[in-house]
């Protein structure tokens, strides 16, 4: 018998809440039911969300887009999000865009969160669920694809579900009235969000309840709707959910396969028109549900009963109902518009609700998903919060509090962290496009999301608009739109409409702009008697408040490739990419070639290490990296690696060999490690054992380690372990996000790990951590090719020489040499200034002077500080500042405040005052 093992969060349960109270059964036959398909969600995340500022009666009643000022910082219990972008997707729902910071301990937090408000009293909008791939449940697909392929304008991404069995929603599902799956009945404190025939949202918890009577009258209990198997309970009372049981598949499930992990064996009965037409004893049906019909999977005594009590023509009746956990709540299953799943209730009568489940398996601070209503029921939020490069995310505790301020009455959470996604229709704009960074860099396909609907007529024009980039870098280009919307803030199609495109800064080529200087521009569009204008800020150096290269871990050899994206900080905080095209950049101790931001190492001189300058309208940053040599370990072509395979735990299972033939590539060949990560619990790892476990010594000393990685854009790890000359063990990380497909090479700084030489490669290996497991794939195979090690070039130290200057005199001291000065150090406004073209090239750095700009620009090593004639403002290593004392030109050279070169250089320096002399070192 196979491992019984269920999701985390299946587990565990912190309290229980029984579900009580009577529900209204719904009889009659299941072929007269109207099934539809539906499919969505995941586990993960978390979220955020913020106060709406002002009546909420004005909601709807303001400008189609609408901004506002950011946050300031504060506590964490006292500082509100702040609104700072409010649009109109459709008439009744609208998204607004929010930044909370504060702090968290003694770490200042800033977190991005978007909420869409939907308005139930208007009449043009409405809520229901988003399914998976072509609308069937037992699939996934992405929250943009499936509001794509049902006409959403706007959703957010669903329930949970088990990411090691048939893809489908741990809850129920509801879409338009029509029951897609059932609550699974052995999880307690399962919330779930519905609104009624009648608009009124709900929050509660469901109970599933049915039976099957055959013509006899006999009649056995049917445990689900749609649902796979799992396994709950423990110990001995560890069971089955699909033992002993009938469940009933409809033509929204998508597979052939019906809950079937080798457990149970399934009789199946297929039921069209009410009646039996097929019967499929000890063996599933070789085919998906047909439409109209379903599928009745029984397993032990249930399909004793089905064998004993139905034959081929005869009729059959399904009866059903939904007990709310609220003896209060009188719903049940013909009241529903929507219905669907989620996990822990996060506010109850607008305050932070106790957890209703065990939260410890998402924990941490993660992207979050949310959804609730307001206190008169009028409103519903469907709410996210990003953790992404540019966003800390926040935990469920931090989640509560959040919707309590943004006036949400009761909330429950939705599934999160890798599957945290929202989409929106931009107003004027006819396709739904990804609103938040996603956690991981990649849309999660998800197997249920709630999409948000307009059912407006079509109207006429209310407003123009003009699409593009608010902010853009000086000579960048973008493209920019005139679009129409109506009045119910639809938009109307302008393809018969040409528009003529005019600025005041920059220049146009039919709708492409091109900015001009720093400021800012208007942007004009006229179509016929209509004209709209945008007014955009265009960013020079003089905006940049720093500049970044986001370089990995570099070694500059011959051939070595990297992708550098540079990160311009302005001066309001606020960061963006620079173009690459806007970048001039400049070799120092190699050569090299871009193409877009990607650089490509040609040849290495004879330096330790390279300089690479990057330049956006004068502003420069710096990349200081060795230069060295890479040496291939090994590409397995000819070499017989001894290669193993072993896993943790020993219900994990998996396989190693060495083939041509993976991912198309015929004649290479490559070590090729797959993996089932289904059985087991904790942490899950799957090795490739190199030398039985001995491992393969390494050359040498390297600083880095490169290797081809095959992804399967799995989200799961793979790491290596490396053996050191202590006898230490290193658990050295590859990626801790696999979020990519094909062929990608990465490099392993090996100097963080602290390895005493010399090494050996033990295993490589793919791992799914328990924290997070459930956001990533349960089996895969990825490929590993091309292993190499960069060493550091073996070169004489450097002797740091010593030089004397004296304030007043035209000589200086370098060593034991006196060197002749056409322009001696000077005392300004109690400021040491110093002739720094000597002082540089008497230290071994290189100086450079732009006449045009009255620029001075030094560099030596890691460190570059550009200097401008006469001005205050410095930058220093890609930061800008600022100094007391600017730099002056006397005698036809340029001084530079020494305790400021000095400190940017890290020379020591010693000043003698009774002779006024200065030595630097």
């Amino acid at each position: 018998m196979k491992s019984k093992q269920t999701a985390k969060f299946f587990r565990r349960s912190q309290r229980n809440s029984p579900a009580t109270g009577a529900g209204t059964k719904q009889p009659g036959l299941l072929s007269s039911m109207p099934w539809k398909a539906l499919c969505s969600a995941t586990l993960a995340g978390l979220l955020v969300t913020q106060p709406v500022s002002g009546p909420m009666s004005a909601l709807f009643d303001a400008d189609p887009v609408r901004t506002a000022a950011a946050a300031t910082l504060g506590t964490a219990s006292q500082q509100k999000p702040v609104l700072v972008r409010e649009e109109n997707i459709t008439a009744g729902a609208k998204l607004r865009e929010y930044v909370w910071q504060f702090q968290r301990g003694n770490k200042a937090v800033r977190t991005e969160v978007q909420a869409i408000v939907v308005d139930l009293q208007n009449p043009h909008v409405k809520l229901d669920v988003m399914s998976g791939k072509d609308g069937k449940t037992a699939s996934r697909d992405t929250v943009l694809n499936q509001a794509r392929h049902s006409g959403a304008v706007a959703g957010v991404n669903g329930d949970y579900f088990n990411t090691a069995a048939e893809f489908t929603p741990i809850g129920p599902q509801i879409t338009s009235g029509t029951v897609v799956s059932s609550p699974s009945n052995h999880l307690n404190g399962m919330y779930t969000f519905g609104i009624t025939k009648d608009n009124k949202p709900i929050i509660d918890t469901y109970k599933f309840d049915g039976k099957v009577t055959a013509a006899s009258g006999a009649s056995y209990s049917l445990a689900g709707i749609n649902q796979t198997y799992s396994w709950f309970g423990s110990g001995d009372n560890l069971q089955h959910t699909h033992a002993h049981a009938i469940h009933l598949y409809t033509d929204m499930w998508s597979s052939k396969s019906r809950g079937n992990d080798g457990s149970t064996t399934p009789t199946e009965v297929l039921i069209e028109a009410g009646r039996v037409s097929q019967i499929s004893a000890g063996q599933a049906l070789d085919m998906t549900v047909p439409e109209g019909g379903y599928i009745l999977r029984a397993a032990g005594r249930a399909a004793d009963f089905v064998t004993s009590n139905l034959q081929v023509g005869d009729p059959v009746q399904i009866d059903y109902t939904l007990t709310p956990g609220n003896p209060n709540n009188l719903t049940n299953v013909s009241d529903f518009q929507m219905l669907i799943g989620g996990h822990t209730l996060l506010v109850d009568n607008g305050k932070p609700a106790e957890w209703t489940r065990d939260v410890s398996s998402i924990g941490g601070h993660r992207s979050r998903t949310a959804i609730g209503f307001s206190e008169d029921r009028r409103y519903v939020y469907l709410v996210t919060a990003e953790a992404s490069k540019n966003s800390d995310g926040i935990s469920l505790s931090e989640l509560r509090n959040l919707l309590v301020s943004l006036g949400v009455w009761k909330a429950v959470n939705l599934d999160g962290g890798g599957s945290t996604q929202m989409v929106s229709r931009p107003l004027g704009e006819f396709n739904v496009v990804l609103t938040n960074e996603t956690e991981f860099g990649v849309q999660r396909q998800v197997v249920n999301s709630v999409g948000v609907y307009t059912t407006a007529p079509k109207g006429n024009v209310a407003g123009f608009l003009i699409r593009g980039a608010d902010l853009l870098f000086v000579g960048e280009r973008a493209d920019y739109s005139l679009n129409a919307y109506d009045q119910y803030y639809n938009p109307m199609d302008m393809s018969e409409f040409e528009a003529k495109w005019t600025a005041d800064n920059g220049s146009f080529e039919g709708n492409v702009f091109r900015a001009g200087r720093a400021g800012t521009a208007t942007l004009k569009a006229t179509s016929g008697q209509a004209t709209q204008s945008k007014t955009i800020n265009i960013v020079g150096s003089d905006q940049v408040q720093s500049l970044r290269v986001d370089a990995p871990e570099m070694m500059l050899t011959s051939g070595a490739a990297y992708t550098l994206p540079v990160v311009a900080t302005l001066q309001n905080g606020h960061q963006r990419t620079v173009p690459a095209e806007l970048i001039d950049w400049q070799f120092y101790g190699f050569t090299g070639s871009f193409e877009g931001n990607r650089l490509t190492v040609q040849n290495v001189g004879d330096a330790a290490s390279g300089q690479l300058v990057a330049r956006f309208d004068g502003f420069s940053t710096l990349v200081h990296a060795p230069t060295g040599r890479e040496q291939l370990f090994t590409d397995f072509e000819q070499d017989a690696l001894p290669i193993g395979f072993t896993s943790y735990p020993a219900d994990v299972t998996g396989s190693v060999r060495v083939d041509s033939g993976f991912a198309g590539e015929a004649q290479n060949r490559a070590l090729i490690l797959e993996y089932d990560f289904t059985e087991g619990r904790g942490t899950k790892a799957a090795y490739a054992v190199f030398n039985q476990d001995q491992g393969l010594s390494v050359e040498g000393e390297p600083l880095q380690m490169k290797v081809r990685v095959n992804g399967d854009n799995s989200l799961n790890w793979v790491r290596a372990e490396v053996l050191d000359g202590k006898g230490d063990l290193h658990r050295v990380d590859i990626t801790r996000n696999m979020n990519w497909r094909g062929w990608k090479s990465l490099n392993v700084d090996l100097t963080e790990y602290n390895l005493a030489y010399p090494i050996k490669l033990k295993r490589i290996y793919v791992t799914s951590p328990e924290e997070g497991q459930d956001e990533r794939e349960a089996q895969g195979a990825i490929a590993i090719d091309d292993i190499s090690f960069l060493y550091k070039r073996e070169l004489e130290q450097d002797r740091k020489p010593t030089l004397k200057l004296a304030v007043n005199k035209k000589t200086m001291t370098l060593d034991n040499e006196v060197r002749q000065l056409d322009q001696a150090p000077i005392i300004m406004k109690e400021t040491t200034m110093v002739p720094i073209r000597f002082v540089s090239d008497a230290l071994g750095g290189l100086v450079f002077w732009d006449n045009d700009e009255k620029r001075v620009t030094v560099l030596k090593e890691d460190r570059l500080v550009e200097l401008w004639v006469d001005q205050q403002g410095i930058v220093m290593n890609g930061s800008r500042t600022t100094t007391l004392v600017p730099p002056t030109i006397v005698g036809g050279r340029t001084l530079v405040p020494l305790r400021l070169i000095s400190e940017a250089f890290g020379w020591d320096v010693q000043w003698n005052n009774d002779e006024k002399s200065i030595i630097l070192q």
